[in-house]
């Protein structure tokens, strides 16, 4: 299994920066949109089965608790398309045992941190 390393960064114009360390792919979040496709987020996780995703965050940095809110809500929308994708691997692996399919069980991605 591959430990993707994700990266969260907000900056000083309040953009957050999501970049996936081991692939180099990353995606800018603009603070006036806020726009954010599940096609760019799948991107940048570089989804591959038995893949192990870690969040990493500069969270502890920002100061000005509004900032503070949004960017907690950047990261745990993030861990909730990674624990999305870990209920359909898991839903589709169960399909795939009960169908005598040789593939492995279990969560194809965890979130830690």
């Amino acid at each position: 299994m591959n430990v993707m390393k994700i990266n969260l960064t907000m900056n000083e114009d309040k953009s957050i920066i999501v970049k996936n360390i081991s692939s180099e792919k990353f995606l800018k979040i603009n603070f006036d949109n806020k726009t954010i496709t599940a096609t760019d987020v799948y991107e940048v996780l570089s989804y591959i089965p038995n893949n192990i995703y870690k969040i990493e965050s500069n969270i502890d940095d920002i100061t000005d608790g509004n900032d503070k809110t949004y960017f907690s809500d950047i990261i745990n929308l993030m861990n909730s398309i990674i624990t999305e994708i870990n209920e359909m691997a898991d839903s589709q692996n169960n399909v795939s045992n009960n169908d005598n399919s040789n593939l492995d069980g279990g969560k194809v991605l965890e979130v830690v941190g």
